[in-house]
């Protein structure tokens, strides 16, 4: 009888432990997943097209100027997306409303879409900003084929600070 107790007490134990370290698991930031293809080469060069989803949007107001309250999408777009080439320079986006690489079904009923220009096989860097006064960031870096790359949901990893 003695032994079945100090047992129950030792899995009771092993249980509760299991249950914080798995608690601190799902607790951790995962980072963010976002659709992004390339293609359209033209003179080595090719369009990155990056699905701005309705979340995305949402997490941070757009800044708005003038009587009538127009957004300033231009400025919402610097403020939470970074894309920068191998020697540091950053990459402009331009704010489009549809994809030729990219379906709204695959995108999931995107608010909008970003294009970029990218020579092939060079590297890339890639920051999302979510909100942009909570300092949190995510990276995602990648080098462009010279074929370009399919719709994929790039996984964007919290980069730590320091």
């Amino acid at each position: 009888m003695k032994q079945l107790v100090i047992l129950s007490v030792v899995i009771l134990v092993a249980c509760g432990i299991a249950y914080v370290w798995m608690q601190h698991e799902w607790s951790k930031d995962q980072g963010h997943l976002v659709g992004m293809a390339v293609g359209n080469p033209q003179d080595g060069e090719l369009e990155l097209h990056v699905v701005v989803s309705m979340a995305m949007v949402r997490a941070d107001v757009v800044p708005t100027a003038g009587r009538a309250g127009a957004q300033q999408w231009g400025q919402w777009i610097r403020e939470h997306f970074e894309l920068r080439d191998s020697a540091g320079k950053d990459v402009t986006f331009a704010r489009e409303g549809h994809s030729n690489l990219i379906s709204d079904q695959k995108a999931f009923n995107p608010e909008f879409f970003l294009r970029a220009r990218l020579r092939a096989r060079e590297t890339y860097t890639f920051d999302y900003i979510p909100v942009k006064s909570e300092g949190r960031h995510y990276r995602h870096s990648f080098t462009v084929p010279a074929e370009g790359l399919s719709f994929q949901r790039a996984q964007f990893d919290p980069v730590r600070p320091g």
